[in-house]
């Protein structure tokens, strides 16, 4: 009954990604989706940087910073950005602010563009005058934007600019160069991202458990678990570009179809998983890439599925474990690799905890500062404490980073080994709490 029934899973599940996806298309290689920008270098060259002042190098062949914006700008109104800023952000990572007074009591930055969507700014860097921004990727580059500041008080800009940290050649062809230039296995890694790119939903969330050396280099066998522990999971996650393409793609369908995905996937994945530990019940590790996947499986659904369908899922992992391994005297889930990560389960819970309260992942951090009981808070390496880490576009390359979104990450499987510390991350991040002050 058992395989008849998974059988049947396995088709239906089968047939609703071939519904919901759209024909095949004629793969594209990175390349080519590079080339896809020469005309906008064009544009910002010639057109965008015309009568702006620019930052470039000592021998004018890389530009470093365009001003957007300057004079006394008064931030109690929304200020409207020159036309074409948004395809000029393609090439530029940060938006810089700076002010001579008041930098400080600046709490918040959005981008608005003419469809009413409205994009929170991650703050990069600060210091006495200065302001830098993420730019963000997920935005219309065709609308005209529109920049709000909100402050303590009153404050007033003396100009807003868009930088690139590492430069924007002024030839196309060394641009593109760079942008490829890998520090090492560059074939290998230029292949990954060709392949992800050119892979379905379907090929991409099987290829999730398959350990090949390029996927593995890729990810970097430092961010991975290792042998016989479940250590640094969400490490791993946001470091695969497939789980970007899967994102973006996920993303694009209506909520409901990709909730039904990203659970489809989770149910495959567990089948898989639980299957593995029946048939190896006393092996003391499990597979990289098996591991990989389940956990992967997971962090989708936390993004698309419904803080509920999540909670439900989290229950059926630890339900599972319980029965198969039974409980240690002291009534505790035995330490296994076959269970589910507390480091993981915190982190997803704060991201969850993040999107539905409109938070930053710095103000997720100072409510759970602020939720510890006090023997976590003495601020040792075992204190629960979270970081921004980035989910990167799929085709990011190390001299061409796109960051897409950042992800709270506990910094160390020893924040949860103190008595009551993962209660006490999960107890911090229930949803039926008040909205935290901003």
């Amino acid at each position: 009954m058992k395989f008849k029934l998974r059988v049947v899973f396995a088709l239906t599940w089968s047939l609703l990604l071939v519904r919901v996806l759209p024909a095949d298309e004629k793969p594209v290689s990175v390349h080519d989706r590079l080339d896809a920008h020469k005309a906008e270098h064009e544009i910002l060259l010639k057109d965008f940087i015309k009568e702006k002042k620019c930052q470039w190098n000592k021998s004018r062949d890389k530009l470093f910073e365009v001003q957007l914006l300057s004079g006394k700008l008064d931030i109690e109104n929304e200020l409207a950005l020159p036309e074409g800023t948004g395809k000029a952000m393609a090439f530029f990572d940060g938006l810089v602010l700076r002010s001579e007074t008041g930098i400080k009591s600046i709490e918040a930055v959005e981008l608005l563009d003419d469809h009413g969507k409205r994009i929170k700014l991650d703050q990069l860097g600060s210091n006495e005058t200065t302001l830098v921004f993420l730019l963000p990727q997920k935005l219309d580059r065709n609308s005209p934007l529109r920049l709000a500041v909100f402050a303590k008080e009153k404050t007033e800009l003396s100009n807003v600019s868009i930088r690139s940290k590492s430069g924007v050649f002024k030839d196309f062809a060394k641009l593109k160069k760079w942008w490829l230039t890998f520090s090492k296995s560059s074939d290998l890694q230029l292949r990954f991202l060709e392949d992800t790119a050119n892979m379905s939903l379907g090929e991409l969330l099987t290829a999730l458990g398959e350990n090949s050396e390029a996927s593995v280099r890729f990810i970097a066998p430092a961010t991975l678990p290792t042998s016989g522990g479940n250590t640094i999971s969400m490490w791993g996650i946001l470091a695969d570009r497939r789980i970007s393409r899967i994102h973006d793609l996920l993303s694009a369908l209506e909520p409901e179809v990709a909730e039904t995905l990203a659970r489809g996937n989770f149910d495959k994945q567990f089948n898989l998983f639980t299957d593995y530990f029946d048939e190896n019940f006393y092996h003391s590790s499990v597979p990289v890439a098996l591991l990989h996947a389940m956990d992967s499986s997971l962090f989708l659904c936390s993004e698309f599925c419904s803080p509920e369908e999540f909670q439900g899922l989290v229950d059926k992992w630890q339900l599972w474990h319980v029965e198969t391994l039974g409980l240690t005297r002291e009534g505790k889930p035995f330490t296994s690799a076959s269970q589910l990560s507390p480091m993981l389960l915190g982190s997803l819970k704060a991201s969850i905890f993040m999107r539905e309260k409109g938070l930053t992942v710095e103000e997720a951090q100072a409510w759970l500062r602020d939720s510890l009981p006090d023997h976590l808070k003495p601020g040792s390496i075992t204190t629960p404490r979270l970081r921004a880490n980035w989910m990167m576009s799929w085709d990011s390359t190390p001299n061409r980073p796109i960051p897409l979104k950042a992800f709270p990450v506990f910094e160390s499987e020893y924040q949860f080994i103190e008595d009551g510390a993962e209660e006490a991350v999960l107890e911090a991040f229930r949803l039926d709490d008040p909205k935290p002050d901003r």
